[in-house]
């Protein structure tokens, strides 16, 4: 589970289920707070996060259990009203949505 808004802003807190055991644990907490809304995307060993208050973006690498700030994303929106999804296209394939 990553952030979500409440009464004085947007959550910067992550939390993961064991869906095996119901186990609850607290992983770090992103940089930004968000009200995330669909707009978290699993690529490999990360999970990245984008939008909330601002055109950040980030990703969590699972592994080393730390957030990694990527570039600001080109949209002056901060897609905190929007439903939305992302997906991932690896490099070879990158040409074909040009």
């Amino acid at each position: 589970m990553f952030g979500g808004g409440f009464s004085s802003g947007f959550s910067p807190y992550v939390e993961q289920v064991d869906i095996k055991t119901g186990q609850w644990k607290t992983l770090p907490v992103m940089n930004e707070g968000r009200d995330l809304r669909n707009k978290v995307c699993f690529v490999d060993e990360h999970a990245y996060a984008v939008g909330g208050l601002n055109s950040k973006a980030e990703k969590f690498n699972h592994k080393e259990k730390r957030w990694i700030a990527l570039s600001e994303y080109p949209l002056s929106d901060n897609l905190d009203s929007w439903a939305c999804a992302l997906t991932y296209v690896p490099q070879e394939y990158s040409n074909l949505i040009q």
